[in-house]
C-alpha cells in the first residue's frame, strides 16, 4: 500500500517553493500584526466627560481598546495588591476631586521611566483600557504599553 507523503514529498519545483514562500509569508504577517499595535489617541477630558454621561456607553467604547492619552501626573502610588501605578488627568483638570486614568506598568523599565516624571508633568502614555469605573475618583484603568 503506498502512502501519500504530500506534506514531506511536495513535488519539488515552483509549485513547492511558492507554498513554502506563502506560508512563510502568511507567518510573518501575522506575527507582525501581532505586535504592530495601533492606538487611537484621545482626549482625557471628553473620556471623563463620556464615563460620568454614560458609563454602559463609554464602557463599549473604551473597554478593551488601545488608546494614547496625553495628561497630567496627579499622583504616584500602590493599589490594594501593592501593585505600582500613576495616575493622569487631563492637562487643565485643577478639580477639587479629579477623575483620573490609573496607569498600571508592565515592567520594571516602565516604572523607572515613570521615576524621571514628577507630580503636574504632562506625560503621554499609549496603552489598553482594561476597566471603565464611574467610582468616586477611579473611572480608567490602563496597562502600559510605552511612555513617551
Amino acid at each position: 500500500m503506498k502512502k501519500n507523503n504530500w506534506f514531506v514529498n511536495l513535488g519539488g519545483g515552483r509549485k513547492s517553493a511558492v507554498v513554502i514562500f506563502s506560508l512563510l509569508f502568511c507567518l510573518v504577517f501575522a506575527t507582525y500584526n501581532l505586535y504592530a499595535q495601533t492606538y487611537v489617541e484621545h482626549n482625557i477630558a471628553t473620556m471623563i466627560k463620556e464615563v460620568e454621561s454614560n458609563k454602559l456607553k463609554a464602557e463599549r467604547k473604551y473597554l478593551n481598546s488601545y488608546v494614547k492619552v496625553r495628561g497630567k501626573v496627579s499622583k504616584f502610588d500602590k493599589d490594594f495588591y501593592d501593585k505600582e501605578y500613576v495616575s493622569i488627568i487631563a492637562p487643565n483638570d485643577s478639580s477639587w476631586l479629579p477623575k483620573e486614568i490609573r496607569c498600571y506598568t508592565k515592567n520594571k523599565q516602565q516604572l523607572d521611566k515613570l521615576f524621571t516624571y514628577d507630580k503636574g508633568d504632562l506625560i503621554t502614555i499609549k496603552g489598553k483600557i482594561t476597566e471603565v469605573d464611574d467610582t468616586f475618583t477611579l473611572t480608567y484603568t490602563l496597562i502600559i504599553d510605552s511612555i513617551e
